[in-house]
């Protein structure tokens, strides 16, 4: 088949513990929460995700909340919280295939018009690797320098979000089966030859992002 026949394979993770919004007193799970329309986060997540198979990575305590909205989806479950988004995406490296087409997306990060226009300029530079950039001066995102993403220091008009494409999955597999720091994330597996496709993002990872998108002002 042609390059891309297949569709691409989705990897949802939604794994974390949700801790800032538990904090902040939200009972419901980080992918449940409402958006603007009435439903849920992970809808709004996966309806934006291009052509191809999908698979969520959560955790076991969540499943029977989030088993509901799941349909269609390989649902791994694991036992317990990861240390990170690159711990949770290892724990599927057995579903993905060295020649799949990979695009791996936090659950609480979406392009507004969808990853579809992302994936084919990332195939139009011939990228091995992609990930989406956005502009911001905030020091809580991690910034990319054209060759690695620095944490929580603003070196660049570029914050990291939390979409990143593999032109196939051995170059994910490969990557991340080095050893790498305790809560290590996705842009760890990124490099000088990484394509940044620069987009605005909807980001809910924090309550405040989540209230000024959905919270009407009294």
């Amino acid at each position: 088949g042609t390059y891309g026949d297949a569709g691409v394979l989705s990897i949802v993770l939604a794994a974390g513990n949700g801790q800032r919004f538990a904090d902040a007193g939200y009972v419901q799970i980080k992918p449940l929460l409402p958006m603007p329309d009435g439903r849920p986060l992970i809808a709004w997540v996966c309806e934006r995700l291009p052509a191809g198979r999908q698979v969520i990575v959560a955790r076991d305590a969540d499943r029977v909340t989030l088993m509901p909205h799941t349909h269609g989806m390989v649902v791994h479950w694991l036992d317990s919280a990861t240390d990170g988004p690159l711990s949770s995406a290892r724990a599927v490296c057995d579903l993905i295939a060295a020649g799949d087409e990979l695009l791996i997306t936090y659950c609480d990060t979406l392009l507004p018009d969808g990853a579809q226009a992302f994936i084919e300029t990332a195939r139009h530079a011939r990228a091995a690797t992609a990930m989406v950039v956005f502009p911001s001066a905030d020091p809580r995102y991690g910034y990319w320098d054209g060759a690695r993403t620095v944490e929580k220091q603003v070196i660049s008009p570029w914050a990291v979000s939390g979409l990143f494409y593999f032109q196939r999955g051995h170059i994910f597999t490969d990557r991340a089966s080095q050893v790498y720091p305790f809560g290590t994330g996705l842009p760890s597996l990124m490099n000088a030859e990484t394509y940044c496709y620069q987009s605005d993002v909807i980001d809910v990872g924090a309550p405040a992002d989540y209230e000024a998108l959905c919270v009407p002002v009294s």
